[in-house]
């Protein structure tokens, strides 16, 4: 796109404006937009993710639980991080019931990740998962939709969501992704897969 690097620039200037932080941006690089390797590249090998929907910005108590996990030196993998995703504007403009993405009201997109790993499990996913665990502890450890945190996007599954020794809020998984749309998800479900042939830990369940 002709001016890209300009607009980029501008768009830091912009998010940036009364922070008193410089911006860095350690490497451009532009490649066509259905181009395979069209994100950051990393080493081969195995990551964690988890993501969470934010309708306004974090609350101190949460930002003090990312300043500690970000910086803890018990963890080193140099591919870990926290990237915030803009989302407003278009993304709101549908009814939260029109389609199966009842997000509509998010301000801000977070993914958190290990990035990519070789070796053991265990020290990756206990990082990430006490920081999730951690920022989101008033909500039970998971981002309830409640006008602050507004849930999280089926893009990135997460069957932690599922498991009780990490959502101890009481919110069912499908809640957190689909809110008040499950039922018709369930609906659908039924009509078109009955017998569950399409199915994975956080599959839509038919129900009876």
């Amino acid at each position: 796109m002709p001016g890209a690097a300009q607009l980029l620039d501008a768009h830091l200037s912009a998010v940036s404006a009364g922070v008193g932080l410089t911006p860095v941006l350690e490497t451009t690089e532009q490649l066509p937009w259905l181009d395979p390797a069209n994100w950051v590249v990393e080493p081969a090998g195995r990551q964690k993710v988890k993501n969470a929907d934010l309708a306004q910005g974090f609350t101190d108590a949460q930002i003090a639980a990312l300043w500690k996990h970000l910086g803890s030196t018990d963890y080193t993998n140099p591919a870990a991080l926290l990237s915030l995703t803009g989302c407003g504007g278009e993304i709101g403009r549908p009814a939260p019931g029109s389609t199966a993405t009842a997000g509509r009201d998010v301000l801000l997109r977070a993914y958190f990740t290990t990035g990519n790993y070789t070796g053991a499990d265990d020290p990756h996913l206990k990082w990430i998962r006490t920081m999730y665990r951690d920022v989101f502890a008033a909500t039970g450890g998971v981002p309830v939709p409640n006008g602050q945190t507004a849930g999280t996007y089926i893009n990135y599954p997460d069957v932690d969501l599922a498991d009780p020794a990490w959502n101890t809020s009481g919110v069912p998984w499908s809640t957190l992704y689909y809110r008040d749309n499950y039922a018709r998800l369930q609906r659908v479900k039924r009509r078109y897969d009955p017998r569950n042939l399409f199915h994975h830990a956080l599959s839509i369940d038919g129900g009876a």
